[in-house]
């Protein structure tokens, strides 16, 4: 007489159990770890900020410098011989990316000193400037040509 059982074992519901708790695992630390294609992703954020930099001195006919901080940046516009705050909010749509810092910028190839100002000209003409941009786990540079042009090297 054979006896046919309904349900599962004990030992195929861990089983079960155990493959569930593992594939949950790596789907956690894949979605709570920075990846590279992010911190490229905020690399190219502060890329175009530059780039945005630029075109709006050129477009405005005005002088815009910025101090450089690790993880911000403040710029001013000279028009019509007076100096003005830019609200970067206002030209451009997102915050500068968390946990990214600048660790050196250098402009015609000669770092930059402490207190020394970024500046884009209105004739749209720039100095070749370069950042190296970390977060701590990956590093790269964006290099900015001599038409305020900016990129991200990989």
């Amino acid at each position: 007489m054979s006896i046919k059982s309904k349900g599962f074992t004990l030992l195929e519901i861990l089983i079960v159990l155990a493959i569930v708790g593992i594939m949950s695992a790596v789907v956690v630390l894949n979605v709570g770890a920075p990846s590279y294609a992010t911190f490229m992703a905020n690399a190219r954020k502060i890329s175009t900020t530059f780039g945005i930099l630029s075109d709006q001195a050129a477009y405005t006919n005005s002088i815009i410098v910025c101090d450089m901080e690790t993880n911000s940046l403040s710029c001013k516009r000279y028009k019509n011989g007076s100096w003005t705050d830019l609200n970067l909010q206002n030209i451009i749509s997102w915050s500068w990316p968390q946990n990214l810092t600048i660790e050196q910028v250098y402009v015609n190839g000669a770092p930059l000193r402490q207190g020394e100002r970024i500046k884009f000209l209105a004739t749209g003409d720039q100095a070749p400037m370069s950042f190296q941009v970390t977060d701590g786990r990956y590093t790269t540079w964006i290099d900015g040509d001599l038409n305020g042009n900016f990129e991200v090297n990989n």
